[in-house]
């Protein structure tokens, strides 16, 4: 493979990836975005003066529906309060998420990556490399 065939299919790659992150905006569930937010781990490492808060083992951060979970996460948090979670998965076990859809009583979107970050202000969910995700209806999957 040359250099132009690798950026020409790593652009694609960023546009399927870019077009899927549309999708999972598009369709969760609204009532998610006025729950609190709740976040777990086996230890917490936290600095006041940076605002960062360092979690590993078994990490998972709840808001509604949204249930995002890594073996290693960084929140940070912005003067006027927003926070903004980078989750790290580790070989063989990637980082994920899971979120009730809107408009129906069982569908739902899931993904999983190497990196998965989630922007509370936006209400945004990134994934970066190795990235799937898939909108599901029950246990079947709908589109990949």
């Amino acid at each position: 493979m040359n250099s132009t065939t690798g950026i020409l299919t790593m652009k694609r790659h960023l546009i399927i990836a870019g077009l899927c992150l549309l999708s999972v905006g598009a369709f969760a569930e609204k009532a998610d975005s006025s729950k609190p937010t709740t976040i777990s781990a086996e230890t917490v490492d936290i600095d006041d003066v940076t605002q960062v808060r360092i979690l590993t083992g078994a990490v998972e951060l709840q808001r509604g529906t949204l249930i995002m979970r890594s073996d290693k996460a960084t929140i940070r948090e912005s003067a006027d309060g927003w926070q903004t979670a980078t989750l790290l998965g580790t070989p063989g076990k990637p980082a994920t998420f899971r979120q009730k859809r809107d408009g129906g009583a069982d569908l739902w979107v899931e993904g999983r990556a190497e990196r998965i970050e989630y922007d509370q202000k936006h209400e945004v969910v990134k994934l970066f490399t190795k990235a799937n995700i898939k909108q599901l209806d029950g246990q079947r999957a709908t589109d990949e």
